[in-house]
């Protein structure tokens, strides 16, 4: 008996020793990889990353000793690549018979209170990223899956006609994380007329009222910046007295307006579908969204405003907000009658103030 008394003591201490968070296909704010984040174990020991990455059959896949992960709060260091699983470190992987690959990365412990990490492969071909990763619960889906050629696959980027396998061209450039911007880079950029071209955030870009996510990021030694998203392509020339110049469609000199979560007189109030159903509050800080009627108090969602940008004249106004991992943009109208309000994705769907 007290033999079997010290031997369950002893696998008790040992599975506590091991305690460890399990999390499943994590989401994240922006990434390049053509691939996902299947598994994140977090134990007393270690942190190993589960991947599943696609390629084409021909291409190889690479997983150089200075990968590493961070914590996206800023605290801490980088830590780096201890082994790999299914995958060989720092050597060329060819996909041959599949173009599919699943692999296991192991990095040392992280502190218990990390919520999420930026990954980061740095190589001369680019810093391949995953921004803000959540290790903290299960996600519910990916917010945004690159569609950028592989850098290795040594193509064009065709859809912004950008060659990118010439390596001494690469060389030139530094690959960076969106938070290692310039801070004076973030901000509303307005037109002469103070129209709202372009919002740049440490977490999306809105341009042609869309919310993008960043997919590469590089910077030469002229302070010329190339970003990436998964719609657009900005080549910033300059930046200095709040004045940037910018290649999206066009070469624009915009001015910068800081960032602010602050609300415009008068759009806070109460909302109305046009069916008469669905119900909008809108407070300093947040949405509550009630989509069944006055009759289901219970079944109102409570989101969280990540941003607004206003027009100089305060007719047209982008609202962001967040809740659980994702952002939806909200664009605001005023009209001599008031203001009235719709997701961008379904302009139909309009909400008109009643008080």
């Amino acid at each position: 008996m007290k033999n079997t008394f010290v031997f369950l003591f002893f696998f008790l201490f040992s599975m506590i020793g091991n305690a460890q968070r399990v999390v499943y296909n994590s989401d994240y704010i922006s990434s390049n990889i053509n691939g996902k984040v299947t598994k994140v174990e977090v134990t007393n020991k270690e942190t190993i990353l589960h991947f599943e990455v696609h390629s084409p059959i021909g291409s190889w896949i690479a997983i150089p000793k200075e990968t590493y992960i961070e914590d996206s709060a800023g605290k801490g260091t980088k830590i780096y690549i201890t082994k790999t699983e299914g995958i060989t470190l720092s050597e060329k992987n060819y996909m041959i018979d599949s173009d599919k690959i699943r692999y296991k990365l192991f990095f040392p412990p992280l502190d218990s209170n990390v919520k999420r990490i930026n990954y980061g492969e740095a190589n001369k071909q680019g810093n391949w990223f995953i921004y803000k990763l959540n290790i903290s619960k299960n996600g519910k889906n990916f917010l945004n899956i690159s569609n950028v050629n592989s850098l290795n696959s040594n193509k064009k980027v065709k859809k912004y006609n950008i060659e990118i396998q010439d390596d001494a061209k690469l060389s030139k450039f530094n690959s960076l994380f969106p938070k290692d911007l310039p801070i004076k880079m973030f901000g509303n950029w307005c037109d002469k007329y103070g129209s709202i071209v372009l919002t740049i955030t440490p977490d999306y870009i809105i341009y042609n009222s869309k919310i993008q996510f960043y997919q590469n990021i590089q910077k030469n030694n002229d302070h010329k910046f190339i970003i990436i998203t998964n719609n657009s392509l900005f080549e910033i020339f300059n930046l200095e007295n709040n004045i940037m110049n910018v290649r999206t469609d066009k070469l624009s000199a915009l001015s910068r307006k800081p960032l602010s979560k602050k609300l415009p007189k008068g759009i806070k109030g109460e909302y109305i579908h046009g069916l008469k159903v669905k119900r909008l509050k809108i407070t300093d800080y947040n949405f509550y969204i009630n989509d069944y009627g006055d009759g289901y108090p219970e079944r109102t969602i409570k989101k969280k405003i990540d941003l607004v940008a206003s027009s100089q004249s305060g007719n047209r106004i982008s609202i962001v907000i967040y809740n659980d991992g994702n952002y939806v943009l909200y664009l605001v109208r005023k009209k001599d009658n008031g203001y009235s309000i719709s997701p961008r994705k379904y302009p139909s769907a309009k909400y008109i103030k009643y008080k």
